[in-house]
């Protein structure tokens, strides 16, 4: 199962993208500034959402997959 969304700045959480609240405590893979990466899903705000801790990339559209 994949997600289509797009990172977005947000102060003090760094780059964050919105996924399916389904996906929650999930792993997921992605790539993103010709690097990949595999994270869980968290939540935040009554949204599910993953963190990238990387301040030198800006927001952009991302695909996701559920790897669960």
């Amino acid at each position: 199962m994949t997600c289509k969304t797009h990172f977005r700045q947000v102060p003090g959480l760094g780059l964050t993208a919105v996924v399916p609240k389904e996906w929650l405590n999930k792993k997921v893979k992605f790539e993103y500034g010709e690097r990949e990466f595999e994270t869980y899903v968290m939540y935040r705000g009554k949204r599910s959402i993953i963190r990238l801790e990387q301040k030198s990339l800006s927001g952009g559209p991302v695909t996701i997959k559920l790897l669960d």
